[in-house]
C-alpha cells in the first residue's frame, strides 16, 4: 500500500468516525432535552429547600451523564485502536 493510499484510507476513516459521532450525538439529544426539562421542573418551586432541589436536579441528570460516560469510553477505545493501527503501520 502506498503512502497516498494509506493517507486516503485514514481520511475516509476519520470522516466516517465523525459522521458516526454526529449520529450518536443526535440520538442522545432527546435524553439531554428531557434531563434539562426535568431539572427545570425541579427548580420551579422557589420555596423548596436547597437540598431537595439539588437532589432532584442530580437525579434528572443521571441518565444524560451515564450516556456521556459511555460515549467517552467508546471514543477512548476508538482512539486507542487508531493509535495501535498507526503504530503497526509505522513498523
Amino acid at each position: 500500500m502506498s503512502e497516498q493510499e494509506v493517507e486516503f484510507a485514514f481520511k475516509n476513516m476519520e470522516a466516517s468516525i465523525k459522521e458516526q459521532l454526529t449520529g450518536v450525538e443526535i440520538l442522545s439529544r432527546p435524553f439531554e432535552y428531557e434531563s434539562y426539562k426535568c431539572a427545570m421542573n425541579c427548580t420551579s418551586n422557589f420555596k423548596a429547600p436547597h437540598d431537595q432541589v439539588r437532589d432532584c436536579v442530580s437525579k434528572c441528570m443521571n441518565k444524560m451523564q451515564e450516556i456521556q460516560k459511555r460515549m467517552q469510553h467508546r471514543q477512548t477505545a476508538i482512539g486507542q485502536a487508531i493509535e495501535q493501527c498507526m503504530a503497526q503501520c509505522q513498523q
